[in-house]
Formats: C-alpha cells, structure tokens, sequence
C-alpha cells in the first residue's frame, strides 16, 4: 500500500515487485472498495482518517468538527 523506506531496498528488487505486482490504477479501485464500505456504514467513521472519504463520496456526509466540540466542552462540569 504506502510506507516508507523504499528508497533502503535494491533498486531491481523494487522493479521485479512492480512488474509482478503493478499498481496502476490501485489508488482508484482502492478508492472505490473505501468509499463502498464507508457508505455501507458512515456513521462509523466519525472522527477517523475514513471521514476525508466519506466526506467526498456520502452525500449529505459532515464530517465531525472536534475543535468545536473540544470548545463545547469548555463548560461542561
């Protein structure tokens, strides 16, 4: 998926994965199973990286404002 640390790994190593393995299109169909599942169940991504996905792909979709619920709770005792 993503990480970190490529550029340490042997050059032909990288490429002999790839070439096996291509990832054309993988963000697009990766996309795609993401947004599938956040409509599925978007009530369960609340204040989670998945909210940027649902937020494009849900319509009607807010995400969670934390800094204004953090300010909310400023009175709470």
């Amino acid at each position: 998926m993503r990480g970190g640390g490529r550029d340490r790994l042997p050059a032909d190593f990288v490429r002999a994965v790839l070439d096996r393995w291509p990832r054309r299109g993988f963000a697009r169909d990766f996309e795609q199973v993401l947004a599938d599942e956040v409509r599925a169940h978007p009530g369960s991504v609340r204040m989670s990286w998945l909210e940027s996905v649902a937020t494009v792909h849900v319509h009607g979709f807010t995400p969670t404002d934390f800094l204004a619920g953090l300010r909310a709770s400023d009175d709470f005792v």
